[in-house]
């Protein structure tokens, strides 16, 4: 039996234990305050505009049949995740879609300069994969996956994203997917892309771009001044032309045309095109989509479909009704107003009012005779001669 002394102290030890909870729990919730209120404190740090690009495009491959496009070179059309090459766009989507559609590493990931950014994607019969429905463009596709499917895609950047349509009878012609004119080179058509876009807007003349490098790269243009080169005595009237000039002269020796195959560099793409019938069997004729007609090279084709086909005349001449769609066409065509003879043989004296009318003058001096007859021994200097005996005396029309 304990005593009154034992109590008190038994009483007087509890009274001490419970004021140490007391004061441990006071203790422990002022530290929680103290961390609740440094929490609160913490700023977000925001997200980089190139980080939202890269989540938008993720988004966008995951939830849809889009596929992305590294680029383009003689071999085909080259994949964003692995070595393949694909000469038809189809093959080389369905190639994405059945060995990388759960690959989260493409090879635009890894671009890092937002000025340069930008992603092209093939949208070739473009369904949202959550509800099969068709949608039209990259866009549309954007808002409908954040209204109907409720997936967060950043709409405060600009859309660097670059659609292209590989549709019609023929799978692989360049059309553009806006404005439906057609191109010979997939370069060409992606140059022609950034009219639809107003991303960056030049000051000077009101064209639109992608992105800011190309912005910049156009810019030169306007930089009118003298501008000589470095290697040279030649002088330009604009950046741009001084620095076309430094890189084909001088860097690639006029050697910028590279084949895919076996990468021998040539100066112009005829010869190239040549190499590639005689050395790797490569003679895919270039037919026009509007008309069907049949051109040997890529680039007879483009200048066929500028004149014929586009209607982007921006050029008028102010004596009759004709209309050009570059500068250099019309002054060409002035000639036949002004009747001035600029050009003069130095051989014979004969003037002539073009330069390339002179040249091909001087294949006769020269004893040029290029347009070679398949089926006989015959040669001529001009090709409107090689025609007439093709047609004359082998009845044949080209």
């Amino acid at each position: 039996m304990r005593g009154p002394s034992e109590t008190i102290d038994i009483e007087a030890k509890e009274d001490i234990n419970i004021t140490n909870v007391k004061r441990y729990v006071t203790t422990k919730d002022s530290n929680r305050t103290k961390n609740e209120n440094k929490t609160k404190k913490i700023k977000l740090k925001p997200i980089k505009e190139l980080s939202k690009h890269h989540h938008n495009i993720k988004e966008i491959l995951q939830w849809s049949n889009t596929t992305p496009i590294h680029g383009r070179s003689d071999l085909g059309y080259l994949c964003c995740y692995c070595t393949e090459k694909f000469p038809i766009p189809a093959d080389l989507k369905t190639h994405t879609l059945l060995l990388h559609k759960n690959d989260s590493n493409p090879k635009f990931l890894q671009k890092r300069d937002l000025k340069k950014y930008h992603v092209k994607v093939d949208i070739t019969n473009l369904k949202c994969d959550i509800c099969k429905t068709n949608i039209q463009n990259i866009e549309d596709l954007i808002d409908h996956l954040r209204k109907n499917h409720y997936k967060k895609i950043y709409t405060d950047i600009k859309n660097h994203i670059v659609g292209f349509k590989f549709e019609g009878s023929n799978s692989n012609e360049l059309r553009c997917a806006v404005c439906s004119n057609v191109y010979t080179k997939f370069k060409i058509l992606f140059e022609h892309m950034h009219r639809h876009s107003n991303n960056y807007i030049c000051e000077e003349c009101g064209s639109g771009f992608i992105n800011n490098r190309a912005l910049l790269n156009h810019q030169k243009r306007h930089n009118i001044g003298e501008f000589k080169c470095e290697h040279c005595e030649k002088v330009f009237d604009n950046l741009h032309k001084k620095n076309s000039h430094v890189t084909t002269v001088h860097v690639h020796g006029y050697l910028l045309n590279k084949c895919g195959y076996c990468n021998q560099k040539f100066a112009g793409y005829r010869t190239k095109a040549e190499h590639l019938r005689t050395a790797h069997g490569i003679t895919e004729r270039a037919i026009c989509q509007a008309c069907e007609k049949s051109f040997a090279t890529k680039d007879s084709l483009n200048k066929h479909v500028k004149r014929h086909h586009l209607m982007d005349y921006r050029y008028s001449c102010t004596l009759c009704d004709m209309k050009f769609h570059a500068n250099k066409s019309l002054e060409e065509h002035m000639v036949k107003h002004t009747k001035t003879r600029s050009f003069q043989c130095r051989v014979c004296f004969k003037r002539y009012g073009r330069q390339q009318t002179l040249k091909e003058h001087m294949r006769i001096h020269d004893n040029d005779r290029r347009f070679k007859c398949e089926h006989c021994v015959m040669a001529f200097v001009q090709k409107c001669s090689w025609r007439r005996h093709m047609q004359a005396k082998h009845d044949e029309h080209v």
